[in-house]
């Protein structure tokens, strides 16, 4: 129920609470005004009275959430706040200062302007083209940055989507510009000897502060002058049926030549049951080992009735005699019987002689054929758009 003294009005109330605080006034300014993208800014806002006590808010652009707080020094009556994150372009700076219990509320009437540039660099090379055999590194060119509008990223180097062949080195692989002087780094490019010939366009990028920057190299690549020669530690390898040989090739490079090499081995159409293997895959191992095998004569036992016409004839001829002597009785007597049956035991031990005999028992498997075989051939290729390859020959003899 309302008594005597009435229901309290809180807008009266603030009303006649700020009348009994000291008016304050804030101004704000910002050191410095110009700046590069990403680069320092330093708010500061002043309070009248210097004795206020509190915080400070910064505002830009008008917008309703402030950038930062500064508190506020109780005896210079500055309070300051300092951002990298300002965008590109002008920057309109207001503050508003809180109040305390005994200082009232107030806004920077002048706003404080800051001007975000933005930073970027050029680049170039130097010289920008050369010539080169595969094989070879090219003569440094020298990759300049030059800074613009304060740029003081640090930038670093890449050759992308290089050519196959081809690798970039840059000395070194980053630099940092001081805003304002140009900075360099030294670049080779370093070729392989069975890469394309011709000319191959190098993309130079560098990248920093958010920037990226391309420029081309141009590489003339001619023939290599590398190469290599195969050689074995023997001409004619002798060996006999069933036993293996083992052929060393050793790779001797000529100027420089360091790529790995892809083996393969070829046999003369001749050569039979036999097999040449070696490495698989690339290597640079030498030297290189391989084995060329042999195949010993094997013997097949044969089944009796696989005699053919000689089994056949054997038992033709002793059923033929028993035919005609048979035949030759017109009576069925105990006597000749005794005779078929004797004919016919006669009969089937040469069928059992037959397939006993040891000369017709067997069938041979002769193995790898013993002879000399020359032009096993061992190559060795690099592969690549221009290849290099070698390739030695050697003779099998097989006794």
């Amino acid at each position: 129920m309302v008594t005597g003294l009435g229901t309290p009005d809180a807008n009266n109330f603030a009303t006649a609470w700020a009348a009994t605080r000291t008016a304050s006034t804030t101004t704000v300014s910002a050191n410095p005004t110009t700046v590069n993208l990403g680069g320092s800014v330093t708010l500061n806002a002043s309070i009248t009275p210097v004795t206020a006590l509190g915080s400070v808010s910064f505002f830009n652009n008008g917008a309703t959430t402030p950038i930062g707080t500064g508190v506020l020094n109780g005896t210079t009556g500055v309070a300051t706040f300092a951002t990298t994150a300002l965008p590109v372009g002008t920057n309109t700076i207001t503050a508003t200062y809180n109040g305390d219990a005994n200082n009232n509320t107030s806004t920077s009437a002048v706003p404080a302007t800051v001007t975000v540039a933005t930073t970027d660099f050029g680049l170039g090379a130097n010289p920008a083209s050369s010539s080169v055999s595969a094989g070879s590194t090219s003569g440094a060119s020298t990759v300049t940055v030059t800074p613009s509008a304060g740029f003081n990223s640090m930038t670093t180097f890449s050759c992308p989507n290089a050519p196959a062949g081809i690798t970039c080195t840059f000395n070194p692989t980053s630099v940092t510009p001081d805003g304002v002087n140009p900075i360099t780094s030294s670049l080779t490019i370093s070729t392989l000897a069975n890469m394309a010939t011709g000319p191959a366009s190098v993309t130079i990028s560098a990248t920093g502060g958010g920037n990226t920057h391309t420029t081309t190299y141009t590489l003339t690549v001619t023939a290599t002058t590398q190469t290599f020669t195969l050689t074995s530690d023997a001409m004619t390898y002798t060996v006999t049926q069933g036993s293996p040989a083992t052929v060393k090739v050793t790779l001797a490079s000529t100027n420089g030549f360091t790529l790995p090499v892809t083996y393969t081995c070829t046999e003369p159409a001749a050569l039979t049951e036999s097999t040449c293997t070696g490495p698989s895959g690339a290597t640079t191992t030498s030297p290189a080992s391989f084995t060329i095998t042999t195949t010993a004569p094997t013997m097949a036992q044969r089944r009796p009735f696989d005699r053919g016409s000689r089994i056949f004839y054997a038992v033709l001829l002793p059923g033929l005699l028993g035919i005609v002597f048979v035949a030759g009785s017109r009576k069925r007597s105990l006597q000749s019987m005794r005779v078929l049956g004797l004919i016919l035991i006669l009969g089937a031990s040469t069928v059992w002689m037959g397939a006993c005999s040891s000369n017709n028992s067997t069938t041979k498997n002769p193995g790898t054929p013993k002879g000399s075989y020359p032009g096993i051939t061992i190559n060795a290729t690099t592969g690549g758009a221009s290849p290099i390859t070698g390739q030695v020959q050697v003779t099998l003899t097989v006794q």
